[in-house]
């Protein structure tokens, strides 16, 4: 879940004066910033990051 709520949050600016990353809920910076999503990937995400919505990627060929 950490991911999912975090994923692209590193590169956003928040308050000036803060770290990119700055979580102001917290007052503290998130600790994993640069991460890819394996399974998932982000569908859609609003203006203030409230609701964001992530489909399943499609499963590579097994090669059965």
């Amino acid at each position: 879940m950490y991911k999912l709520c975090y994923y692209r949050f590193g590169s956003v600016y928040t308050e000036s004066g803060k770290a990119p990353g700055w979580d102001r809920v917290r007052s503290t910076e998130i600790g994993n910033k640069d991460f890819d999503l394996q399974t998932l990937e982000e569908a859609y995400t609003t203006e203030h990051w409230l609701v964001r919505i992530y489909k399943v990627k499609d499963l590579p060929n097994r090669g059965v």
